[in-house]
């Protein structure tokens, strides 16, 4: 929604056999052939596409050919182990074995602030776009934005938002692939804080979330529901 946006730090999970890759590109017209192309070529060797937007950049650009994204691709592959499930694991394993609940409270108020931060940030850019969001169009876009960066495949249901009844299915989500023994008694504290910050940013009141199934502990998905 905004014309340009600001350079993010990519953030990526690994799980065995599997990468999440976050890219952009950049064009100077709307429908985009070379978007195509790429989206094309990594589904061509195996990729899986989340999700994903395009947007427009006024301004000469210096657009790679497709040739050359093939070859940086190839070059990237060692580049993968910048943060892995294996490593996140021994980490959150770490936090539990020292701090036992206490560890789920810090993750839950880092999901927290960075889902409250984030969905406010796009709220203001639909207001800067004059674009008017219902709290639900709100919450819809922001799963859509973390569906894109490779969170999670997302399924929302709305019961009712008066007062407030909804539950999110999360497929694939990054975090249970890194709970095992202990941790994962706790469950995906770290995106139930993002729900809880999502949530709570979009409707403007204090929102509950609990996680009423986690793959973790053997379910096929994680199943989130939040009310007031």
């Amino acid at each position: 929604m905004s014309v340009v946006r600001g350079k993010e730090l990519p953030f990526l999970v690994l799980a065995p056999g599997r990468r999440i890759l976050q890219f952009s590109v950049l064009h100077e017209t709307p429908a985009s052939t070379f978007y195509r192309e790429v989206v094309g070529f990594l589904e061509k060797h195996g990729g899986r596409l989340l999700g994903g937007y395009t947007q427009l950049v006024e301004g000469g650009l210096n657009i790679p050919t497709l040739w050359m994204l093939r070859k940086r691709l190839k070059s990237l592959r060692k580049l993968f182990n910048i943060f892995s499930a294996e490593i996140f694991s021994q980490v959150l394993d770490r936090l539990y074995e020292l701090l036992s609940s206490g560890a789920a409270l810090i993750l839950q108020e880092m999901g927290k602030k960075h889902g409250e931060e984030m969905t406010l940030a796009l709220k203001t850019m639909a207001e800067e776009a004059n674009l008017t969001l219902q709290p639900i169009g709100l919450v819809e876009l922001m799963l859509r934005y973390l569906q894109s960066c490779g969170w999670a495949v997302f399924r929302l249901r709305v019961v009712k938002e008066e007062p407030l009844d909804v539950e999110v299915e999360a497929q694939e989500l990054f975090e249970p692939l890194a709970l095992h023994g202990k941790s994962a008694e706790f469950g995906c504290n770290l995106f139930k804080g993002e729900l809880i910050g999502i949530f709570s940013a979009a409707y403007g009141k204090k929102v509950k979330v609990e996680e009423t199934s986690c793959k973790a502990k053997g379910a096929s998905a994680c199943i989130f529901k939040i009310t007031e």
